[in-house]
C-alpha cells in the first residue's frame, strides 16, 4: 500500500473547528503555474537584456553626466515613490507599532525590494552597474539574494515567503 499524502491531511484537517484542507495539486499543474507565473519575469529580462546589447555604453555615459538631482528625478519617474534612503526596511519597521503593522503595512515595497532607494541608486556607478548585472544574468542568478534581502519583511510577515 502507497503512501496517501491527501487522505493523511485529509484526517488531520478534518472535524469541527479544524483548519481547511489545503487545495492539493499535481507536480504537473504546480509546474504550469510557475512556468505561467514566471513567463512575464523572463520576457522583461528579454527586453531588459536586448536594451543594453544596444544602449549600455550610451546609458552609462549619459548618467555619468547627470547632477544627483536629476539621477532622483529620474528614477522617481520611473518608480514614483521610492523609498529615499539606504536600509528602507529598517526605517519602516521602526515607523510603525506592531499593532499597525498586524493590519498590513504601508512600507511594503521597502520591504520587499529594500536596495531599491534614492540614495544607493542615485550614485554615479549603482544603475549602471545594477542594470549590467541584471540584463546580462538570468534572473534564478539573483534569486536567492533577493529573498536573503527580503529576510526582515519575510520574518516580520510584511510579506510572504517566496521561496
Amino acid at each position: 500500500m502507497a503512501f496517501d499524502a491527501e487522505a493523511m491531511l485529509r484526517s488531520i484537517t478534518s472535524g469541527p473547528g479544524g483548519p481547511a484542507m489545503p487545495e492539493m495539486i499535481t507536480p504537473k499543474i504546480a509546474r504550469q503555474r510557475a512556468n505561467d507565473a514566471c513567463k512575464p519575469l523572463i520576457e522583461d529580462w528579454h527586453l531588459l537584456r536586448s536594451i543594453l546589447e544596444r544602449h549600455e555604453a550610451t546609458i552609462h555615459k549619459r548618467w555619468a553626466k547627470k547632477t544627483k538631482q536629476q539621477r532622483t528625478k529620474i528614477l522617481l519617474t520611473a518608480w514614483p515613490g521610492m523609498s529615499q534612503g539606504h536600509r528602507p526596511d529598517f526605517k519602516s519597521f521602526t515607523r510603525e507599532t506592531p499593532e499597525q503593522r498586524k493590519h498590513g503595512s504601508r512600507f511594503v515595497e521597502s520591504y520587499m525590494w529594500p536596495y531599491i532607494n534614492q540614495e544607493d541608486l542615485a550614485k554615479p556607478l549603482t544603475i549602471p552597474l545594477f542594470l549590467h548585472a541584471r540584463g546580462r544574468n538570468l534572473p534564478s542568478v539573483f534569486a536567492i539574494a533577493d529573498g536573503e534581502a527580503a529576510h526582515l519583511g519575510i520574518v516580520s510577515c510584511m510579506i510572504s515567503n517566496p521561496a
